[in-house]
């Protein structure tokens, strides 16, 4: 194991990516992304990216148009997000009309890319999710299927 410092006094250590298992995993832009403890692994075309892991951004997000950043860093509490305790994520729709979820101790929020912050009426009780466990864990959805066949899991750790 690595140790590498995020800050001055904070030590963390990188997991081993074939003995851990995963905080959270996602494919954006048709690459897979694993993260853990505070690290971040990229796959592309079935290998490991040059540069990673590398240490997450914590409460700081970019933006992106390929590989061209527009934007960033800024603070993702600018959106009316907060980092702490996130169990999960999960983009839910299809073109542009998708809306980001994010799920935590039995509440949801659901964040709009087009108004750019968490929606006013939210959070909302995981009761609204019908059949949904209220302690998701984790959320996973393939990336090469449209609406009519996108599989979407949602894990609970048990």
């Amino acid at each position: 194991m690595n140790a590498v410092r995020s800050n001055p006094g904070v030590l963390l250590l990188q997991p081993d990516a074939c003995q851990t298992d995963f905080d959270a995993v996602s494919v954006i832009r048709g690459e897979l992304f694993f993260f853990k403890s505070g690290y971040v692994w990229r796959i592309r075309d079935g290998r490991l990216e040059a540069g990673y892991p590398a240490l997450a951004s914590h409460e700081n997000y970019w933006v992106f148009d390929a590989e061209m950043q527009i934007k960033g860093p800024e603070s993702i509490r600018s959106l009316g997000l907060s980092m702490s305790g996130i169990q999960a994520a999960l983009r839910w729709g299809h073109d542009a009309n998708f809306n980001t979820y994010f799920f935590k101790s039995g509440s949801y929020w659901r964040f709009s890319p087009r108004g750019r912050r968490v929606e006013s009426a939210y959070p909302r009780s995981m009761q609204d999710w019908s059949g949904i466990p209220e302690d998701v864990d984790a959320t996973f959805r393939d990336a090469y299927g449209t609406v009519g066949n996108t599989k979407t899991l949602i894990y609970v750790d048990r």
